[in-house]
């Protein structure tokens, strides 16, 4: 018995070493198609249009994208006129201050560079108000205060695809807030809202909200309700990024591509129009009720 449980232990341990050096490599030719322009522009509805260009890397690169400061980079309104937007050291980004974009301006980037030249095309899209926000104190099952709930509505227009991102602000940081409902057209990810009117194309929509406050930890009692009326393809791209920052190096989930809109180059050119409006949370002891014309 003893011979036997011998010879049992050294296939065992045979078993094992030949297991950890059996390691195989394989020679694969990574392609390498050359560096693009990687393009960085949301255009928001009256305010001044900026834009960062970088230059794409190789996935065997050790350095991190670089920004492209020499670029001519052109924006085209309405086919109409055409500005360029120079390159500003200070920011960082090409910016123009002598304009703005405005709802339901056609805009055409061009992007010029030493690698490739990209372009991008969008519409502003039209301002989405919330026309009523009702707000009441949040309690805990101990009965302590524990944040505020926000319910909110907004009409979506008719005879279009619409798509929104709905998050709060205290001071210069998105806050904490959780969505209380099961609409299939929303999902919630890093305290932000994904909403598109699948489910409520052309009709009023309403929001339940709770903001977690912990008023100490905040700079400010000013609560800021931003609702912004996305074009699809910030959208997509925003929904992607904020996908595959969730899912992380996880091996069990499926790879997220975000989105890209650049011709000849990558990145994303959107547009948005923000409808913000805000709370004193230092009154919601007591209900409130807002009504906005």
């Amino acid at each position: 018995m003893k011979s036997n449980k011998n010879i049992h232990v050294f296939i065992l341990v045979i078993t094992i070493l030949l297991f950890f050096s059996c390691k195989k490599y394989l020679d694969m030719d990574i392609i390498d198609k050359g560096r693009k322009p990687v393009v960085n522009a949301l255009l928001i509805a009256d305010s001044v249009p900026y834009i960062k260009v970088y230059q794409s890397t190789h996935i065997l690169d050790n350095s991190q994208s670089s920004l492209i400061t020499n670029a001519e980079v052109l924006l085209t309104s309405n086919l109409q006129n055409t500005y360029t937007l120079p390159y500003s050291s200070v920011s960082q980004q090409y910016i123009n201050p002598s304009i703005n974009v405005h709802e339901g301006d056609k805009i055409k980037l061009n992007i010029n560079t030493s690698i490739g030249n990209a372009e991008t095309e969008v519409v502003i899209p039209s301002n989405i108000s919330i026309f009523n926000i009702d707000t009441f104190p949040y309690y805990d099952h101990s009965g302590y205060q524990h944040g505020i709930e926000i319910k909110l509505s907004f009409k979506d227009p008719a005879q279009s695809k619409d798509y929104y991102i709905l998050y709060t602000l205290n001071g210069p940081n998105v806050s904490t807030t959780s969505y209380e409902g099961n609409d299939p057209a929303i999902e919630e990810m890093s305290n932000r809202l994904f909403i598109d009117d699948l489910t409520f194309n052309g009709k009023q929509k309403n929001i339940s909200l709770v903001f977690y406050n912990n008023f100490d930890m905040y700079s400010s009692n000013m609560l800021y309700i931003c609702l912004m009326h996305v074009d699809e393809n910030y959208y997509k791209y925003a929904y992607s990024v904020y996908k595959q920052q969730e899912t992380g190096n996880s091996p069990f989930s499926e790879p997220v591509i975000v989105y890209n809109n650049i011709k000849n180059g990558y990145g994303i050119g959107g547009a948005a129009n923000i409808f913000k409006h805000s709370i004193d949370t230092s009154s919601i002891l007591n209900r409130k009720k807002i009504n906005l014309k």
